[in-house]
C-alpha cells in the first residue's frame, strides 16, 4: 500500500516559495527552528518581511551575506550603506514616531470638546 500525500492547496493571494539547499543546512535549520519553538513558515515569512520592510537590524545580516557572496562591488555596497543611513536620518527628522502620534491624539482628544460634534 502506498500512502497518499495530502495535496496542499495554496490559498488565494498567496504563492508557493521553494529553494534548493544542502541537506545538512536543512537539518541544522530544522534543529534550530525546533529549539526556538518556531514554525518554518512563520520564520521565513518574517525574514522576508524584515527584508522587504527595510528593517535596520536585518541590514546588518544582509551586509554580511553580501560580503560573503560578493554579489556587489565593495564600493557599491558602501554607497548603499550610506544611502540607508541618510534615509534613516531623513525619516527621524521628518516623520513622527508612533508614540509621538499617540501623544498628539491624546492632546487633541483632551483639548477638543466632543459634545459639539454631530
Amino acid at each position: 500500500m502506498t500512502e497518499e500525500k495530502k495535496k496542499y492547496v495554496v490559498p488565494d493571494g498567496f504563492l508557493r516559495f521553494q529553494a534548493v539547499i544542502p541537506e545538512s543546512l536543512y537539518v541544522d535549520f530544522l534543529v534550530r527552528i525546533k529549539f526556538d519553538e518556531l514554525k518554518k513558515k512563520d520564520f521565513l515569512i518574517e525574514m522576508l518581511r524584515l527584508y522587504v520592510g527595510k528593517d535596520e537590524d536585518f541590514y546588518k545580516i544582509l551586509d554580511k551575506i553580501k560580503d560573503k557572496k560578493s554579489r556587489q562591488l565593495k564600493r557599491r555596497r558602501e554607497i548603499i550603506r550610506k544611502l540607508r543611513k541618510k534615509e534613516k536620518e531623513h525619516n527621524e527628522k521628518f516623520f513622527l514616531s508612533k508614540e509621538e502620534k499617540e501623544r498628539i491624539y491624546d492632546i487633541l482628544e483632551k483639548d477638543l470638546p466632543t459634545d459639539d460634534i454631530d
